[in-house]
């Protein structure tokens, strides 16, 4: 539905186009239906909350009298954000960033309704190769090559930020 709305919004005759031509700012429609770009924005619009909800949750778990104390004791707003409030909701960001990731990786509808032949995301691509020119090999391959390549970067991101996690435990 929300893909649908964007594709109405959008549109060449849509309400943006048509409302930015009655307020003259553009003199001529411009075509933002099957870029990247808005494919990239409704993607973004979709996985907000499944970065939000990990983030609130871990944000609420933080003891309110740390940035009291910090500021008591001197630290800007800005100091208290960054060596208190930041570290101690990473356990919110790691898992929000892993979710969005791994959504968004594996994200066909939304590139292939905005996007049409014009943008082509490897989903895109494997169904594409799947079921349009009914090239198995290949299609499987790409689905093993991005399932393969996902993972590798999920554990790498994990191990990385892993340092991260046990000073925020501890």
């Amino acid at each position: 539905v929300r893909n649908f709305g964007w594709m109405i919004v959008m549109a060449i005759d849509g309400p943006l186009n048509r409302s930015l031509l009655a307020l003259g700012i553009i003199d001529a429609p411009f075509r933002v239906l099957f870029t990247q770009g808005l494919v990239i924005m409704a993607l973004v619009h979709v996985f907000v909350p499944f970065m939000v909800l990990p983030i609130n949750n871990a944000l609420r778990n933080i003891n309110p009298s740390l940035a009291e104390a910090s500021a008591s004791l001197g630290a800007s707003r800005t100091a208290t954000f960054f060596r208190i409030i930041l570290p101690l909701s990473f356990p919110g960001i790691q898992p929000g960033v892993i979710l969005v990731f791994v959504l968004s990786v594996a994200a066909y509808v939304t590139p292939a309704l905005l996007g049409g032949q014009m943008v082509s995301y490897m989903p895109t691509l494997i169904i594409r190769e799947l079921t349009g020119t009914f090239a198995w090999p290949f299609g499987s391959t790409l689905a093993i090559v991005m399932s393969v390549s996902t993972l590798a970067v999920v554990i790498a991101f994990a191990l990385l930020t892993s340092r991260l996690m046990e000073r925020v435990r501890a």
